[in-house]
């Protein structure tokens, strides 16, 4: 980002009145950024855990200027994190309203990095939209929850932050140049969880108008998390001495914790059993067992899908060829991981597969077979097999169960345009994922590389040099997601150059999409003859429904 004479922007919105900052991108044009704004109140004291409230209108200038720089763990343990980041390059807040492009970032539901240095709006805002960038709460602040209506803590806590940072941008966005009624919802990983969750529940119908998920969606493996009495097991480690019965006091007392050592303790809550189950994290969303306020998670995700008002509108949805590549470090240097995946092949299932225990140990020995063959002493022999396996079980197989029950529960007529691809460009140094946090001198795509194409980023590789293949393809980027954000169709004068047209897929072939490669191309996705394979081992497991499902709320 160059330098600026840092003009100051004063929005008068129904919120009250906004100052912001002007700043210049690499590509030499002048935006208006606006940060920290805060868009409900702070949850802390006696709102923590709760459902996010309103923020009341401010009548003095609030100071925007600032962007905060704070690390990873800074944001994670900010309980003071309701805020937007707002990027427009109609400095002058006139003419005809923008598209608005709303981010919902990944972290798995624990952390979150949206702050400008990592998802800047340098390449997006070189077209006429406007970015907001959202912070919510995460792990046990914003997925904690209890089935006492007394407590008042039902769950999800951090996805409804989102839905009142959409309620916000929907009353003040066109004071800041921006159209509330063309807002597109966009993110990655759990980011693309939450957004799939936003299409199926009706409490967001209305807020946003067209959605792009990426590598993710409810059905990925941590996309519904189990309630395994987290609160009282995390107050107890934190020095808490009340009976296991009496979940308010755990509550009451996690209330007072200092959230850095909250933070500090939730990952050592799991027990062995539950690893060896395939559960990885405690916190994600969970149906909510009692009707509330702000009821966002009724019922199982299998059944929300059968309603789902998103059905109806444009959505762009895929992931990338080597999604398993984000877990390539943790197993290469494992060798405990690798000895028990010899002998325990059951370790291979996903939590959320839900199987008596014989079979998830054959189910687990099918899935080395289908994946490794016969030909191999161990399983590290053959880890490139390993990484497509992982990658499907997490990635791959939850979009596209996402794709199919969009078809399956729609009709032509009323369902929304659907875009489906996979992003297959493998940079020898833009890929920041592979090559600085999973798997460096491993050729691949890892999950969320392609989010550097999306995104100004300074942590990693920078902005590309013009005439670089990785410039081409961060246009190439840019023009498809700004291009459906003002339109609702990716198709673009480039892209167009580049291949023709981008089709939408079809009941008789819902995996046919763009390999976003150089060049890009219509193809069968190469992850199909897979994910069909992992939808015959989830089919057995919701014939057997060995987990009842909670009771609907919503009539």
């Amino acid at each position: 980002m160059k330098e600026s004479d840092g003009k100051i922007v004063i929005v008068q919105a129904p919120c009250g009145p906004i100052k912001g900052i002007t700043e210049v991108s690499d590509f030499n044009y002048e935006y208006a950024s606006f940060y920290e704004v805060p868009y409900g109140k702070p949850p802390l004291g006696p709102l923590r855990f709760k459902d996010p409230e309103p923020l009341e209108p401010w009548s003095g200038l609030f100071d925007a200027t600032v962007g905060v720089q704070n690390t990873v763990e800074d944001q994670i343990i900010n309980e003071d994190c309701l805020k937007l980041n707002i990027y427009t390059k109609n400095t002058r807040l006139e003419g005809n309203p923008h598209p608005v492009m709303v981010l919902i970032a990944g972290g798995q539901f624990v952390r979150i990095r949206n702050h400008k240095d990592y998802s800047g709006p340098n390449y997006l805002l070189q077209k006429d939209v406007i970015l907001v960038t959202m912070r919510h709460r995460l792990g046990a602040l914003g997925f904690l929850s209890s089935d006492d209506p007394a407590i008042g803590v039902p769950g999800n806590a951090g996805l409804k932050d989102q839905v009142l940072a959409l309620r916000w941008i929907q009353e003040n966005i066109a004071d800041f140049g921006g159209d509330p009624e063309n807002v597109t919802l966009f993110g990655f990983s759990s980011g693309a969880c939450c957004i799939h969750y936003h299409l199926m529940s009706p409490l967001c119908k209305g807020l946003f108008h067209k959605a792009i998920m990426m590598s993710g969606s409810a059905f990925f493996a941590r996309g519904l998390m189990p309630k395994l009495n987290w609160a009282i097991r995390l107050a107890r480690k934190l020095g808490w001495e009340g009976e296991d019965s009496d979940e308010a006091s755990a509550f009451e007392y996690l209330r007072k914790v200092d959230v850095k050592a909250m933070k500090s303790t939730e990952q050592t809550l799991l027990t062995d059993e539950e690893k060896f189950n395939g559960l990885e994290s405690i916190y994600g969303p969970v149906i909510e067992a009692y009707k509330s306020r702000m009821c966002i998670i009724p019922k199982h995700p299998d059944e929300m899908i059968k309603n789902a008002w998103g059905h109806s509108i444009p959505l762009i949805i895929g992931g990338v060829q080597d999604e398993g590549l984000l877990f390539y470090k943790d197993v290469k240097e494992n060798p405990k991981y690798w000895d028990n995946l010899n002998t325990n092949s059951s370790v291979l299932l996903p939590y959320n597969l839900t199987l008596e225990p014989f079979k998830r140990e054959l189910y687990g020995n099918r899935l080395k077979l289908f994946y490794f063959g016969r030909d191999y002493a161990t399983v590290v022999d053959k880890l490139d097999s390993y990484i497509k396996l992982i990658g499907d079980r997490n990635f791959w197989y939850g979009i596209y169960r996402a794709i199919i029950e969009r078809l399956r529960n729609t009709d032509y007529e009323r369902r929304g345009p659907t875009w489906v691809y996979r992003f297959a460009y493998e940079s020898p140094t833009m890929n920041q994922y592979r090559l600085v946090e999973h798997a460096r001198g491993f050729p691949g795509v890892s999950h969320a590389d392609d989010v550097l194409y999306i995104f100004s980023n300074n942590e990693g590789y920078g902005t590309p040099k013009e005439g670089t293949p990785e410039y081409v393809m961060m246009q190439l980027m840019v023009g498809i997601y700004t291009s459906f954000a003002i339109n609702g169709d990716p198709n673009n004068d480039l892209l167009d150059a580049a291949m023709g047209k981008w089709e939408q897929i079809s009941c008789s072939n819902p995996l046919f999409g763009c390999n976003i490669a150089n060049p890009p191309e219509m193809m069968e996705l190469p992850e199909k003859e897979r994910v069909v394979f992992w939808d015959t081992l989830y089919k057995v497991s919701r014939e057997q429904v060995i987990v009842p499902r909670d009771k609907e709320v919503w009539d």
